[in-house]
């Protein structure tokens, strides 16, 4: 049995391992990772099983239609968001395919909704699309994709 729990700072190296383990394609610095932590830890979760941590999100509320890239420092949150943005999810093998997902899922909207956010975004990447629209996003025409690869699809829920 898995279970999401809040990310810790002492969390950090391990979920930055596993992150660039998975997303190859899309290396991002620890300090990056470490800086979205420190702007909204309520948004960073990590899942663990059998006392070790098997995957992870990063979220944060965001501006609609605006993309952060990649890689990139955010610098501070928007003072009025109007969407709640999923940074990265990172799932291991091994958890794959199991409730794990719609669990989060769930919990990500429920910080959406108490924060009375309009939407719940992210950006599906390397063909992921399918579970995302399996998980309740629809896809929503962006311009703004190039650091997330050539099949990054922006999706949104509600």
């Amino acid at each position: 049995m898995s279970q999401w729990i809040a990310l810790k700072k002492e969390d950090l190296k391990e979920v930055d391992g596993i992150g660039n383990s998975i997303h190859l394609e899309f290396p991002e610095c620890f300090e990056v990772l470490e800086e979205k932590f420190y702007l909204f830890p309520g948004g960073c979760f990590k899942l663990v099983k059998d006392d070790r941590i098997v995957g992870y999100v990063i979220s944060h509320p965001w501006i609609l239609d605006i993309v952060p890239q990649l890689n990139s420092f955010l610098g501070k949150l928007p003072a009025r968001p109007n969407c709640y943005f999923i940074h990265d999810i990172v799932l291991l093998p091994e958890v794959r395919g199991t409730k794990a997902i719609f669990d989060l899922i769930d919990l990500l909207k429920g910080i959406t909704e108490s924060m009375k956010l309009s939407h719940l975004v992210g950006v599906s990447v390397c063909r992921s699309s399918i579970l995302w629209k399996r998980l309740g996003f629809t896809e929503r025409p962006n311009k703004d994709l190039e650091s997330y690869g050539k099949f990054a699809k922006y999706m949104i829920a509600y």
